[in-house]
C-alpha cells in the first residue's frame, strides 16, 4: 500500500525528479514478494532512469540490480539471475576495488548463483581466489569468511574430486567447524549444517582410504 501511495503521489512529476524515481523503486520493492514479474518490470524501469539521469549513483544502481536478481530468482530464471550477478560483481569491484568487504560479499553471492546453475568448477575456482583475501581483510572468524570457507569445502567435493582434494576439503571444513563453534556456538544452524557436512566428508575419506584408491 505504501509503495502504491508513493507512486501515485509522484506520478505526475518529470522523469528527472528524484522523488518520482524513488517512488518507482519503493513500488517495485512493495510488490516483489507477491508479484515478482510485475516488480521486475517496475524495477527495470527504475534502472533505466538511473542509468539515464543518475549514472554516477552507483549504489542505487547496484541496489536496484540486486532487487532484479531477487525477481528473477523468484520466478525460476536462474541463468538470467546469474548473468546479472556477474554484472553486479564487476560493477561492485570497479566501485570498491577487489580488496573490500562489499566486493567479497557480492563475490560470495555470485559463487552461490554459480552453484545453483551447476557451475561448480567455476564456483570453486572463484572462491579459491577470494577466500584468502577475506581471511586477510576481515579475518578468519568473520561470518562472511566462514560462509566462504564452508562453501569452498562443500563444493570441492560436490561433483567428484581426487582423494587429495577430499582431504584438503576435510581440513578446511574441520577448521571452519571449530571456528563456528567458537564464534556462533554449538546450537547455531550454520554450525550444525557444517558439522553434518564434515561428518559425511570424513565418512567418504575413510571409505576411500580403506579402498586403497588414493
Amino acid at each position: 500500500a505504501l509503495g502504491w501511495a508513493c507512486w501515485k503521489t509522484y506520478l505526475g512529476r518529470p522523469q528527472t525528479d528524484a522523488r518520482r524515481r524513488w517512488a518507482i523503486f519503493l513500488l517495485g520493492n512493495a510488490i516483489l514478494v507477491s508479484k515478482p514479474e510485475d516488480a521486475f518490470s517496475v524495477l527495470e524501469a527504475n534502472l533505466t532512469l538511473l542509468r539515464r539521469y543518475w549514472p554516477h549513483d552507483l549504489e542505487n544502481i547496484l541496489s536496484t540490480q540486486g532487487r532484479l536478481v531477487d525477481c528473477l530468482s523468484k520466478v525460476g530464471r536462474q541463468a538470467e539471475a546469474l548473468n546479472l550477478k556477474r554484472e553486479i560483481y564487476a560493477e561492485t569491484e570497479a566501485m570498491y576495488g577487489a580488496v573490500h568487504k562489499e566486493t567479497l560479499a557480492v563475490a560470495y553471492n555470485l559463487a552461490v548463483a554459480m552453484e545453483l546453475n551447476n557451475h561448480n568448477d567455476e564456483a570453486v575456482s572463484f572462491m579459491r581466489k577470494h577466500l584468502p583475501v577475506a581471511r586477510r581483510l576481515i579475518g578468519p572468524d568473520d561470518s562472511l569468511t566462514l560462509l566462504m570457507s564452508a562453501f569452498l569445502a562443500k563444493n570441492t567435493t560436490a561433483k567428484g574430486c581426487t582423494y587429495e582434494e577430499l582431504l584438503q576439503a576435510v581440513t578446511l571444513m574441520q577448521d571452519t567447524v571449530q571456528r563456528l563453534r567458537r564464534v556462533f556456538g554449538l546450537a547455531h544452524p550454520e554450525t550444525r549444517r557444517c558439522e553434518a557436512m564434515l561428518s559425511r566428508m570424513l565418512d567418504s575419506a575413510t571409505t576411500w582410504g580403506a579402498s586403497g584408491r588414493t
